[in-house]
């Protein structure tokens, strides 16, 4: 009957070894006594490893010899020829072949015992964390690699053979899931994750075999962020079998319910550690949504969206997901979202919600679009900038008008209805709605605030220009002829400078210096050169920005040195008809160092 042995990895390397040393001592021409004497102690050995199988079978192959011929010789050549048939039939066999190549090389391979040897006079088995940043690994994988420098891909697997058999897969597999902190560590730990994958498909183990060995199934709570399934994650994507989320995903989705896992994602997306990952594992839940055929409306009762009210709603953690959803029903998600606003919200509701999202952190949806909906909506049912004003109740502001949130909404919209007159129309909507000393009021509220000083001073030119008022008449309803000496530092100063330039633009024939001429009605030039200098000293002792008043007075001094004719012995002159004036020298001076810096005489 034909021979039927069971090879396991020990008996395979005995026989191969047996078969080895018999073929020896055959092919030598050996005595029959101890060619036979050889293969009954190789019978003996492997009668008690498979139960006398192979031992009969040679008995029987040697009285069939015996049989035909009696003669010591006969019997001689029927062992020589029976034994070694069996022999070279076992060794011919493909799992002996596999099993003698991987025998034979652990057999020969002296750098590999000495690799585990140095890998225990080292200690590196001793570490327990930061395994490839410490010193003893660092040494011993430089000492491995310096012996095996003619092949270095066999360096590198001798030292994952050693890692995996001294720590097991789980192990070595969590010390390179942790590797931190340098990159040469990182870089390492990429390189033994990739020979580890690599040994897992060899050995053709299955996702679920390596999520079990990872012990990921046992770490419901904490699985999103625990660092082994991004090494779970790169062995699937490596089988190329399944979409690694797509398995993940049905992995969860038994132990919890669709809203239950949709908000342990959403809780989870603002991790660092697992933002990658869940990322990908939200898109494979979209896509299982959609192909369930979940409506849009559908979602946002299962995300709980339904039950947000007011500015809340756009705050909710889950809106982002609604709107990734609507994006995968190919539509446009602002759209949809701005219908569902404009059924919770009136106009000017839906304004100031908008305006205070744009303004908070935790929003995070793109608000600019959604203003520019309601702009639109506006625009296309054919709203005056007027009828706006009304609508979002700005006509009730009073002097708070320009700290209204929904202001530069309206001007925004106003923007949109006639971009080239804007200011004129901005205006002429206010005055409907405001008398001129409300306007001046809250023009001046405005200045004092950072936010709205430069609109304070853009209202305040097109205000006053349009009734034709010249600007003295400006200069006085604004009180800056009370402001003596501090006359810059006044906060209304810079909505007169604007209204004059802009007066001065509509002139037949603009004057240059047209702020320095109004003010040498009411003031001495040399006096008001002197108030420059003592606000730019002022200015720089409060800590405040001079740009303002180094810009007026390189006007001024522009003026003195083309319009005037003035040189710097001139103006000392000039300002020496009040000696004791300390602020004499401020302008004298900053005076001479522009002359210089502007092609004065080389005289001076």
């Amino acid at each position: 009957m034909p021979l039927k042995l069971a090879l396991t990895p020990r008996l395979s390397y005995f026989i191969l070894l047996a078969a080895l040393a018999l073929l020896v001592c055959i092919h030598s021409g050996s005595k029959v006594a101890t060619a036979s004497s050889v293969i009954d102690a190789r019978n003996d050995a492997l009668d008690r490893e498979v139960g006398g199988q192979i031992h009969r079978y040679l008995r029987e192959s040697k009285w069939t010899a015996e049989q035909e011929d009696g003669s010591p010789e006969a019997r001689a050549i029927g062992v020589k020829l029976s034994a070694a048939t069996v022999l070279q039939k076992l060794i011919n066999s493909q799992p002996t072949k596999k099993l003698s190549t991987r025998a034979m090389e652990i057999l020969t391979s002296n750098n590999q015992r000495a690799t585990d040897k140095l890998f225990a006079s080292l200690g590196v088995w001793e570490v327990e964390s930061k395994l490839f940043a410490s010193t003893p690994y660092q040494k011993w994988a430089a000492s491995v690699m310096k012996s095996y420098k003619k092949n270095p891909e066999k360096g590198q697997a001798a030292i994952f053979s050693t890692l995996v058999r001294h720590h097991g897969d789980d192990i070595l597999a969590k010390l390179v899931s942790e590797a931190q902190p340098t990159a040469t560590a990182i870089t390492t730990a990429k390189k033994i994750e990739s020979m580890q994958i690599d040994n897992w498909i060899t050995n053709r183990k299955s996702e679920e075999d390596i999520y079990k060995l990872l012990k990921l199934d046992a770490d419901k709570e904490g699985l999103l962020r625990n660092p082994l399934l991004n090494t779970w994650v790169s062995f699937v994507k490596k089988l190329d079998n399944e979409d690694p989320y797509n398995l993940l995903l049905l992995k969860l989705r038994k132990p919890n319910d669709e809203e239950a896992l949709a908000h342990m994602l959403i809780a989870a997306k603002g991790d660092s550690l697992t933002s990658s990952v869940v990322r990908n594992l939200e898109n494979a839940l979209l896509t299982a949504w959609l192909r369930d055929g979940k409506t849009t409306g559908d979602v946002a009762k299962l995300l709980r969206l339904n039950a947000d009210k007011g500015e809340s709603f756009l705050r909710s953690a889950a809106l982002p997901t609604w709107l990734s959803y609507i994006r995968q029903r190919n539509k446009d998600p602002n759209k949809v979202l701005f219908l569902e606003l404009q059924n919770r919200f009136s106009d000017a509701e839906l304004a100031r919600v908008l305006v205070a999202a744009s303004r908070d952190k935790n929003v995070k949806i793109n608000v600019t679009a959604l203003q520019k909906l309601q702009l639109s909506k506006w625009h296309g049912r054919g709203d005056t900038a007027d009828d706006i004003f009304r609508h979002l109740g700005l006509s009730k502001e009073g002097e708070e008008l320009l700290e209204s949130s929904v202001f530069n909404t309206w001007v925004s919209y106003v923007k949109l209805v006639d971009y080239t007159n804007t200011d004129a129309l901005v205006f002429s909507v206010m005055k409907k709605h405001y008398s001129d000393e409300i306007l001046a009021k809250m023009i001046a509220q405005a200045k004092t605030s950072v936010l709205t000083r430069a609109l304070a001073s853009k209202l305040a030119a097109e205000m006053w220009r349009s009734p034709g008022k010249s600007a003295d008449d400006i200069f006085k309803f604004f009180q800056l002829d009370k402001t003596g000496d501090d006359l810059f530092e006044a906060p209304m100063f810079d909505a007169w400078i604007l209204y004059v330039e802009r007066l001065n633009k509509y002139e037949k024939h603009p004057d240059k210096f047209a702020l320095f001429t109004e003010l040498e009605k009411r003031f001495d030039y040399v006096d008001l050169a002197r108030m420059l200098s003592h606000a730019k000293i002022q200015a720089e002792m409060k800590g405040h920005s001079v740009e303002r008043l180094f810009r007026l007075r390189n006007q001024q001094f522009d003026q003195w040195m083309n319009q005037k004719r003035l040189d710097p012995g001139r103006v000392a002159a000039l300002v020496a008809e009040q000696p004791r004036d300390i602020r004499n020298n401020g302008v004298v001076l900053g005076f001479y160092d522009f002359y210089k810096a502007n092609g004065g005489s080389p005289l001076y």
